[in-house]
């Protein structure tokens, strides 16, 4: 829900539907924080005014207008983020090569932590466990703010292919399931997201929801196996789906899953370093930046889950790319004028941002958009091929 409102958008409603003067004042009055002095070109909600049904105690207390109550409701609700961007429908419905590119924003929702936070973590584990000192602790997150610099420091104390380091890393990513809600992930492999997939994150969150689709499928075609059997099909799942090295150049596969960063039960040989990152994004000794390159030539690149500063360091593979990328990203509504600020910077990384605004769901305004996504495109889709059979059913009579 929006808590500033343009005080032009209150006052055309006022007069579309008649609302007097007294009403009107009565109305400011009660929603808005000063709303006759205050020189500011908005309206901002007084803080218990927290949800629509308040504002329509105040508007149903002297007025049994409903079209004028239902519009003022309109003005304050926040959907236009539910709805695909024009630019990007058309993408998704035309006849165009599509990837998306997930980061740890979206493993976040089901109880992962961001980068930023794993490496928190992991230097307050190297002091809980007498590896550095608390000064220590203090001194190199006060002037170290770059994750990989401090997963590096991490590293050298606890190496990832050493017991302990490994022992870190599989308890922090044992998280999921412990927070109970939707999951962003069963709409991402739903078939309607019919798109290659491609994730920098390490978890089995994408792989653990693309198995639990296919699990639901055979389950309504066979009896239920046992759970050890499940286990086996588990693991011949990953083994078949997951490709976690030796990137192809060409002919990406949409049915498999593409851990960029490597994979949990394989800790020791995932990128997490500023040594990785410069072994793999950087050179072509590896599979990976060559990977990224005929990715970004090929395909039309949607990110989702990914901050500002985790962009750049693709920025020497996109920057060639004559394709059009787009990122799903964070957003605060009554905050528009920063989202202008770093449209400015996305361009010139070739992209084109699309915010969701977390003013009143948090982040998990994300899984909502994805869920309104999957819809629009069903419905659109279901349109497209009832549309080609009315053509055929012409066509048929014609030739008749």
């Amino acid at each position: 829900m929006r808590r500033f409102i343009y005080k032009a958008e209150l006052e055309i409603l006022f007069h579309r539907y008649q609302i007097d003067e007294s009403e009107s004042d009565r109305i400011k009055s009660e929603l808005f924080l000063d709303p006759i002095s205050s020189n500011s070109k908005q309206f901002q909600l007084l803080n218990r005014i927290d949800s629509i049904s308040k504002i329509n105690s105040v508007l149903e207390t002297g007025n049994d207008n409903k079209l004028f109550r239902g519009a003022v409701n309109d003005i304050f609700t926040i959907n236009e983020d539910l709805q695909i961007d024009d630019d990007l429908r058309d993408l998704l419905l035309g006849d165009n090569k599509v990837a998306i590119f997930i980061g740890a924003g979206v493993s976040k929702l089901i109880g992962y932590p961001l980068w930023g936070e794993l490496a928190f973590k992991a230097i307050t584990y190297l002091w809980d466990n007498n590896k550095i000192s608390f000064a220590e602790r203090e001194k190199i997150l006060a002037e170290i703010t770059d994750p990989k610099q401090l997963l590096s420091i991490f590293d050298k104390f606890c190496s990832r292919k050493g017991e302990n380091g490994r022992t870190f890393y599989e308890e922090i990513f044992n998280a999921e399931g412990k927070i109970k809600k939707e999951n962003p992930y069963d709409h991402l492999v739903s078939p309607y997201f019919d798109w290659l997939k491609v994730t920098s994150n390490v978890d089995f969150g994408l792989a653990n929801a693309l198995l639990k689709y296919h699990q639901i499928q055979k389950e309504e075609s066979s009896p239920s196996s046992s759970k050890s059997k499940k286990e086996i099909e588990k693991k011949s799942f990953f083994e078949k789906r997951i490709v976690s090295k030796s990137f192809p150049k060409s002919n990406f596969n949409p049915d498999k899953l593409y851990y960029l960063h490597g994979r949990i039960d394989n800790i020791g040989n995932s990128i997490f370093t500023t040594e990785d990152y410069i072994a793999n994004y950087f050179s072509d000794e590896t599979s990976v930046r060559p990977f990224l390159y005929h990715l970004f030539q090929d395909y039309n690149v949607i990110f989702i889950g990914y901050g500002l500063g985790e962009l750049p360091i693709l920025e020497a593979v996109m920057k060639k790319s004559e394709k059009s990328h787009f990122a799903l990203m964070e957003a605060k509504y009554h905050e528009r004028n920063v989202l202008q600020i770093k449209e400015h910077y996305y361009e010139q990384l070739g992209i084109k941002p699309i915010p969701y605004y977390t003013d009143h769901h948090g982040y998990d305004r994300l899984t909502m958009v994805l869920s309104s996504w999957k819809d629009e495109i069903k419905r659109e889709r279901k349109k497209s091929s009832a549309s080609y059979l009315d053509e055929r059913n012409i066509l048929d009579e014609v030739v008749k």
